[in-house]
């Protein structure tokens, strides 16, 4: 299958510099010979993942950029859901702290025509019964109807990232915040005036799936329409310090140079801070290989990269960007005045 969409796709793409064809099936028996541990965590998309991706490429001092498309063959796939939704302006990674090393950010259109697609990917994962069983538990218990709050009240975003100290979150945009908030109260317990954390577990992850199953029962904060959810108070802490003092990730120059390479709406995007991520790689990859992302002669100059996902049919057109950003220098005739 793999060479079949190989050829098909080569009929198309004549006097380009390079072309780079990826096959994700073989991607785990690559990553066991360069990470150490299993695929797991924010690399588990690259475990068992039938799907084909192809690229052209030109060249720039400045940036490795690849522009093509994805191809999920696999029907069981949580991208899936992602499929045939127009692509979407995004905002909510505008919260996130400038310590952010990586995260994925997915988008839709609308959020009860989305549910309904991850209601039917829940039955084939035959999670449905389990799923029910939560909801109805909550209802009985704290009189409580889930579906009348998350159906109507989220938005068409949410994100998982990880900070350079290891600590994972997730955030879900929300159309009225302050109403989501009392309404969750009776199924929620008081950390202190700004945080909660749930009384029952699985909440999340039944109307959001895959990405919040890392978050059974989490403490939450909403704030500014934006549900921000961490598996310790601290972490929640942490991130409300860093957005009320404005220490956020769209601060930063490189990020922002990197995001204008890569188009403005999306469905599917991960990121990756490399510098941040420097002590996450020294943990998770082999020595070799970290030596080589940390070395001038290789990946360290480079501060971004951007694996970005846009829906067109059964197909995802695809930016894949490794970029550096170059610092304007102002000359000493302007910076002396």
């Amino acid at each position: 299958p793999f060479t079949a969409n190989k050829k098909e796709i080569s009929r198309h793409t004549k006097n380009i510099l390079l072309a780079l064809y990826v096959n994700f099936n073989q991607s785990p028996a690559l990553l066991k010979n360069i990470i150490a541990g299993n695929i797991n965590g924010e690399i588990s998309l690259f475990n068992q993942q039938n799907s084909f991706a192809a690229f052209s490429y030109n060249f720039s001092k400045e940036k490795i950029l690849f522009n093509g498309s994805t191809e999920i063959k696999d029907q069981e796939s949580y991208l899936k859901l992602f499929e045939n939704i127009p692509a979407q302006q995004t905002s909510i990674q505008n919260i996130l702290p400038d310590n952010t090393a990586n995260y994925t950010l997915y988008a839709f259109e609308e959020y009860v025509r989305w549910n309904k697609k991850l209601a039917a990917w829940q039955v084939q994962h035959k999670e449905s019964e389990k799923i029910q069983s939560v909801i109805q538990s909550i209802k009985n218990e704290y009189r409580i109807n889930l579906n009348s709050i998350f159906n109507i009240y989220t938005k068409n975003q949410f994100v998982v990232f990880q900070l350079n100290t290891r600590e994972k979150l997730a955030a879900i945009a929300l159309k009225n915040g302050e109403k989501v908030k009392q309404l969750l109260l009776d199924v929620s317990a008081d950390y202190n005036d700004d945080i909660k954390i749930f009384k029952s577990a699985d909440i999340l992850s039944s109307y959001f799936g895959e990405p919040f199953k890392k978050f059974r029962r989490p403490y939450y904060t909403i704030i500014d329409n934006n549900l921000v959810v961490a598996n310790n108070a601290s972490t929640v802490q942490v991130f409300l310090n860093d957005y009320r003092n404005n220490r956020l990730l769209i601060g930063l120059p490189e990020y922002l140079d990197a995001m204008n390479q890569v188009a403005n709406t999306s469905n599917i995007t991960y990121y990756i801070n490399t510098k941040n991520s420097a002590d996450i790689f020294r943990n998770n990859v082999l020595l070799p290989y970290y030596k080589h992302l940390r070395a001038d002669s290789g990946l360290r100059s480079f501060d971004t990269f951007c694996y970005q996902m846009s829906a067109d049919k059964s197909k995802f057109i695809t930016n894949l960007l490794l970029n550096k950003y170059i610092k304007e220098e102002i000359p000493d005739s302007l910076s002396n005045r």
